[in-house]
């Protein structure tokens, strides 16, 4: 079964609580919520995510350099990052997250927030058990290693 925890990034009490709440009651999942880029970064350590919630607009540190630590830690089994934005136009998101492309407004829906959550999380483990079956049949001999020129 997989992983059914949630990390939320953001410096917005209220909205964090709300969140937490939501998920756990409504999508079963266990949530952890923190408001700084480095404390998420300690906490995922522990906590080990499926998921990490993460506001585009931290106070300590760039939101893509967060997501970026968070994926790059072997031991973290690359949780997904799905970035929360302020729907206004007036906030810039910062250069670092031009490479990552799962974005959700704060203003979504719930339905719709879980959605996406259940959506990637469900690929991030096609994409596992799709790497298990490969390995598997190379290990046997029935499928030719790829060589990279």
């Amino acid at each position: 079964m997989p992983n059914r925890r949630i990390l939320i990034v953001d410096d917005e009490a209220d909205l964090m609580w709300l969140l937490k709440l939501n998920l756990e009651c409504a999508a079963g999942y266990e949530a952890l919520e923190c408001r700084r880029g480095a404390q998420a970064l300690a906490l995922a350590r522990d906590f080990r995510p499926e998921v990490v919630l993460l506001d585009v607009m931290l106070p300590d540190m760039d939101a893509g350099q967060v997501a970026a630590e968070l994926q790059g830690d072997p031991d973290l089994g690359r949780p997904v990052v799905v970035f929360m934005t302020d729907s206004s136009p007036r906030v810039a998101e910062p250069d670092a997250m031009a490479e990552h492309q799962t974005r959700i407004a704060k203003s979504a829906c719930l339905s719709e927030l879980i959605e996406r959550i259940e959506l990637l999380a469900g690929a991030r483990e096609l994409a596992r058990a799709c790497r298990a079956v490969r390995d598997g049949l190379e290990a046997r001999g029935v499928l030719a290693r790829e060589r990279v020129a």
